[in-house]
């Protein structure tokens, strides 16, 4: 995906409710996956008798705000048996905007469907992949993974593309193996013209309605993709997150009772793993600090700022709320830069080095 980047700096501040978290989004490669499934095919759909059917997944507005610069540019589906016809379909909330003919497919196998034409994605609408698919008796065509399902998100089943229901009522725990890939630029070749291929029309037979799915057992197979599933946070080594969030910022709001804390945040590839970012430690005792594993440390006691870590001749600033220089230094060959702050009040001060930028409460005792 995005050669499984860490995310961006992170930085710590002490506010009035705890402590707050920032840091940037990894650095976008080649492509971002979205899934709702696992990566792994558990075991495949179809209809009893055969028939048309359709599978969606699909994203709310916000869920997709991250990734708004971005356009789909292909589809993955797993396909078990190959089935008499295939479209993709993609709306933009119950607007059909993409429509796309598969002619060829691999079956028992992961299959990558490009798109003709890259769709950006939309601010403020939503967004549902669906694959809508016709069968013969004997074929059973789409695979899902063991669940659990993500309900009215990775599930999707529609027999006539009006009305939706889920998997999970048919009595099915999973998820339809369907990813989106979105790429911020699009390459996709143009269609060939010289070929006629069919147009979708909509299937509104109620010959399926009210009959459910039957499974078939399948080899289990992973997909090649790795999604960006979110960020999890830790401190001191515990994971604060229940599950990966998509924000780019956290607010701890525990009590803490230890001298001070070790935040790291970690980008989460679903297959792959967690890939973290630099460790910032903020200390929560009396004395308000910052400190990173670059070597430098910022801290405030006793109406003085300490900054250790310094290359000697290394320039220190200091800035008021109101973005003035009120102090500045220069490190020596001692360990540790004590600035006085002695001519100035109490209050918030952002401490800037070449290497670090950390707001600090200066107190005087």
């Amino acid at each position: 995906s995005n050669n499984f980047q860490a995310p961006g700096q992170l930085s710590a501040e002490k506010v009035s409710d705890g402590i707050r978290l920032d840091w940037s989004a990894p650095a976008l490669g080649d492509a971002v996956n979205l899934k709702w499934h696992s990566g792994t095919v558990h075991d495949a759909a179809g209809l009893p008798s055969g028939g048309a059917f359709y599978a969606g997944v699909q994203w709310s507005a916000e869920e997709l705000v991250p990734y708004e610069s971005l356009s789909l540019s292909e589809v993955e589906v797993y396909v078990n048996q190959i089935p008499d016809q295939m479209f993709l379909l993609v709306y933009e909330g119950d607007d059909l905007v993409r429509q796309q003919y598969v002619p060829t497919l691999r079956q028992y196998s992961f299959n990558s469907i490009k798109l003709d034409n890259p769709l950006p994605l939309t601010s403020g609408r939503t967004l549902r992949v669906v694959i809508y698919v016709q069968h013969n008796e004997i074929s059973v065509p789409l695979g899902y993974d063991e669940g659990p399902a993500k309900t009215s998100r990775g599930d999707l089943y529609s027999s006539d593309g009006v009305t939706w229901s889920t998997l999970t009522d048919n009595d099915i725990d999973g998820n339809w193996n369907i990813t989106l890939v979105l790429r911020a630029y699009a390459d996709n070749e143009a269609a060939q013209a010289s070929v006629a291929l069919p147009r979708f029309t909509a299937h509104t037979s109620g010959v399926n309605a009210g009959g459910k799915l039957m499974t078939q057992a399948v080899p289990e197979a992973s997909s090649s993709l790795y999604a960006f599933d979110g960020y999890n946070v830790y401190c001191n080594g515990t994971k604060l997150t229940a599950e990966p969030i998509s924000e780019t910022t956290y607010l701890d709001r525990e009590p803490k009772t230890v001298d001070y804390c070790e935040y790291q945040v970690k980008a989460v590839y679903s297959g792959y793993g967690e890939v973290g970012s630099n460790i910032v430690r903020v200390i929560t005792t009396g004395i308000g600090g910052v400190e990173g594993y670059d070597g430098i440390s910022i801290a405030a006691s006793d109406g003085n700022i300490y900054v250790s870590g310094l290359a000697s001749g290394e320039n220190v600033y200091v800035y008021d709320s109101a973005g003035r220089m009120v102090v500045s230094a220069v490190a020596g060959k001692d360990s540790v830069l004590c600035i006085s702050m002695s001519a100035v009040p109490e209050g918030v001060y952002m401490v800037k080095t070449s290497g670090k930028t950390a707001k600090i409460n200066v107190t005087k005792r």
